[in-house]
C-alpha cells in the first residue's frame, strides 16, 4: 500500500581549480560504484546518488581531476539513508452515500495522500495541500457515487 520514491543522496564539494566530479560509493571500503561527470571541469561539484537502499550505511569518497590530469581524492566518509516508512492500520470510516474518511499510521513522518477510484487503476487522488509530514494521517474523500465500490491506497513522501 505504499509508493515511495527511490532513496537518493546529494554529495557536494569544492576544489581550488576547475576539475571533474566523481563519487565512488558502496556498502564497504571497496566502494564498488563510481558516478559523476569527467567532461565538465568546475570548482563547485554536485553529484546525486540515486536508487539507494533505505536504512543502509554507505561509504563514499570524492575524486576530481584537473585539466593536467592531477587527481585529488578525499578520505572515505559515511552516511546512512533513512528508514523506509511503513504504512499500517489503514481503515475507512464514517462511510456515507457520497464520502468516506480514510485514516492510517506511518512509522516515520511523511505527507498524506490517497489514491482512489472504481478500479485498482485508481485514477483520482487527494493530497494534503499543506504538504506537512506526520505519522497520523486522515483524509476525507468527497464526491463519491452512491452504491459504488471504491478501491483506495494510502501514500506519502518523506523528507
Amino acid at each position: 500500500m505504499e509508493d515511495l520514491k527511490p532513496v537518493s543522496a546529494k554529495i557536494l564539494w569544492k576544489t581550488d581549480k576547475p576539475s571533474s566530479s566523481i563519487v565512488a560509493f558502496g556498502n564497504d571500503a571497496n566502494y564498488g560504484t563510481e558516478i559523476g561527470n569527467i567532461e565538465e571541469l568546475i570548482t563547485e561539484h554536485e553529484v546525486r546518488l540515486i536508487g539507494l537502499e533505505p536504512d543502509t550505511k554507505y561509504r563514499f569518497k570524492v575524486k576530481s581531476a584537473d585539466m593536467d590530469g592531477n587527481i585529488g581524492e578525499s578520505p572515505g566518509k559515511e552516511f546512512a539513508t533513512p528508514e523506509k516508512p511503513i504504512i499500517s492500520k489503514v481503515a475507512a470510516s464514517e462511510i456515507s452515500m457520497t464520502s468516506a474518511i480514510v485514516a492510517w499510521e506511518t512509522s516515520t513522518s511523511i505527507t498524506s495522500e490517497i489514491e482512489y477510484g472504481k478500479t485498482v487503476a485508481y485514477g483520482k487522488n487527494i493530497i494534503d495541500k499543506s504538504l506537512s509530514q506526520t505519522t497520523q494521517h486522515t483524509v476525507k474523500i468527497d464526491g463519491l457515487e452512491s452504491g459504488v465500490q471504491y478501491h483506495f491506497r494510502a501514500k506519502g513522501t518523506d523528507q
